[in-house]
């Protein structure tokens, strides 16, 4: 930073969490089939909807597809255009070897330069790459900065057609959204795509231990929880097996 040396780095947060304990949710799961025609995917819903665990997955699948992944998980300190650069060029050097490398250095080497120019030599080594590239931004919501959002409006806008963006997020992202749906390069799922139905509510709660549960209970649990699922996890915790749990 300015009169403060280099930017800091911390490499966990590109890299994506370990999804253990996912509950299979084909319906959900097998929506990665429609990501390579889609510029930008967002996962828009409240907390406790099982964003990231969704995001979590489709990762884990694309990498054991062939295909590479960079993962960044933000914070509200990344609410920073220079520090965002960073760790974005960070999260795609990790997945794609090689790239990223000299626009790192002229992040720390000089603020003087205009952020495009970063992009645009991103953009260039991506260009040269034959796999197939995503990038996973987590919580894109503590992002407020309008540089940032013009940033990732210029890498949606410019990136080659291999490099695709999944975000999540608990708000409507500012960026030019509408032209991507125009160009039916959007895919869009929102809270009510995540919500469990019927059939995962009694799955979810098979694999809880809790044994075959009555359809009349698996309806209970279903319209009281509206299928959240922070709400089911804290049921399932708090509930003994084999007790009156329809009461």
């Amino acid at each position: 930073m300015p009169g403060g040396g280099e930017l800091q780095f911390l490499a966990t947060k590109v890299v994506p969490p370990r999804g253990l304990g996912l509950i299979e949710r084909p319906r959900l799961f097998d929506m990665i089939s429609q990501l390579p025609a889609k510029r930008l995917t967002v996962i828009k819903a409240p907390a406790g909807f099982g964003k990231t665990s969704l995001a979590i997955e489709w990762s884990e699948r694309l990498r054991q597809g062939g295909n590479l992944v960079a993962w960044l998980a933000i914070d509200p300190d990344d609410d920073e255009p220079p520090r965002f650069l960073l760790y974005l060029c960070q999260a795609l050097q990790r997945a794609c070897d090689g790239v990223g490398l000299g626009a790192i250095d002229l992040i720390n080497e000089s603020f003087l330069i205009r952020p495009n120019a970063i992009l645009s030599m991103l953009l260039n080594e991506l260009m040269d790459l034959d796999e197939e590239v995503y990038l996973f931004l987590e919580d894109y919501h503590w992002v407020t900065d309008h540089e940032i959002h013009e940033f990732l409006g210029f890498f949606l806008g410019h990136a080659p057609s291999h490099c695709h963006v999944v975000l999540t997020t608990r708000t409507e992202p500012p960026i030019p959204l509408a032209s991507l749906r125009a160009k039916n390069q959007l895919l869009e799922l929102d809270a009510s795509a995540l919500r469990f139905d019927v059939e995962e509510t009694q799955t979810f709660f098979e694999r809880e231990k809790f044994g075959a549960l009555a359809p009349s209970e698996v309806k209970i649990l279903h319209e009281k929880t509206e299928g959240w699922p922070a709400a089911l996890r804290i049921v399932a915790s708090t509930s003994q097996p084999g007790g009156d749990f329809g009461r």
